[in-house]
């Protein structure tokens, strides 16, 4: 099956792959949710497992047990469809699950509760950038409720 190697350009292989937490790595997408093989670059040389994923756009339901990611397109498209259209989550999730299989005869694995942690996180991430509090993350750690509000101006014509 198809085999995703991080930490290299496309096509060149890693000398030292290691696979994630679990051998089959689970990716939801626009297109739906998918499980296959990932392999991590494992040179000295290169970076954290968290900082591979997220290199090819791909946010991580954990930095500790590597299972599941969501790809920054399909967390952005979420974001946009649930503040414009009012999409909730388990609608976009359950549109994912259909795209993945209609028939229901083998649907893929369960990961609901991990693209709400992902989709939550995006989110928080989003507004921190927004209101430039997100570049030092000693600032994002120490802010309050409140500071990340951002004022309108009104220009009268």
């Amino acid at each position: 099956g198809l085999v995703i190697q991080l930490g290299h350009p496309t096509g060149l292989p890693c000398c030292l792959p290691k696979p994630p937490h679990s051998d089959h790595f689970v990716i939801i997408h626009g297109n739906g949710i998918h499980s296959m093989t990932l392999r991590l670059c494992g040179c000295e040389t290169t970076a954290t497992p968290t900082q591979q994923l997220l290199q090819y756009h791909l946010f991580p339901a954990s930095t500790d047990k590597l299972q599941t990611a969501a790809t920054f397109s399909v967390l952005e498209e979420y974001h946009l469809l649930s503040l414009k259209s009012k999409v909730s989550a388990h609608h976009y999730y359950t549109l994912l699950t259909r795209q993945s299989d209609n028939t229901g005869l083998s649907p893929p694995k369960e990961r609901y509760e991990q693209f709400m942690w992902m989709a939550h996180k995006w989110c928080h991430l989003k507004m921190l950038k927004h209101s430039g509090q997100g570049h030092d993350p000693r600032v994002a750690n120490g802010t309050k409720q409140g500071e990340c509000e951002t004022t309108r101006t009104h220009l009268r014509v």
